[in-house]
């Protein structure tokens, strides 16, 4: 009797899941995304039809470029200062993107969890970070 509910028990568990597919439509994805919020880990983004200097913010292009807008240094006390730099970005899976970019500490690549997308709204949560220094 224990072992039939000890192999029932993992096939309730499976189907009791839900099952969100993630996967960005690419009109829904390529353009500007400005920072809205962050809330318990997930960082939230907006449609912008440009980036802004004065936020932060992320440029997902058709040919794997972006632009990202972000703090200068490691100091967050205002003035908050914001420069814009240059990377690349990938799909590593149909919910997962890594995005590669240089800062003040170095190489970074932030592998990126895609827990929702559409036309106004990105909501991202960060699954690994890697930072080679200078």
């Amino acid at each position: 009797m224990k072992n039939w509910i000890y192999t029932l028990l993992p096939v309730i568990f499976l189907f009791s899941c839900e099952y969100k597919n993630n996967k960005p439509d690419k009109e829904e994805f390529f353009g500007s995304w400005i920072y809205d919020t962050d809330d318990e880990q997930i960082e939230k983004y907006v449609k912008s039809d440009t980036l802004s200097m004065n936020n932060f913010g992320l440029n997902f292009k058709p040919d794997n470029t972006l632009e990202r807008v972000q703090l200068i240094g490691g100091c967050a006390t205002p003035p908050l200062e914001f420069e814009k730099v240059t990377g690349i970005w990938s799909q590593t899976s149909d919910s997962t993107i890594l995005i590669k970019y240089n800062d003040w500490r170095g190489s970074i690549k932030d592998h990126y969890w895609i827990k929702n997308i559409n036309n106004n709204q990105l909501s991202l949560k960060l699954i690994d970070y890697q930072r080679t220094k200078r």
